[in-house]
């Protein structure tokens, strides 16, 4: 039971710090294209 919960927490993390890396990087691109202009 608790292997199963362990690796359920493991996965919403990771995709967790997924989304956020993703966003993170979205926003510096937003800011670069934003000065050029």
């Amino acid at each position: 039971m608790s292997i199963i919960k362990l690796s359920t927490l493991d996965i919403a993390k990771s995709y967790l710090l997924q989304r956020a890396y993703i966003l993170t990087s979205l926003d510096q691109r937003t800011e670069l294209t934003n000065e050029r202009n």
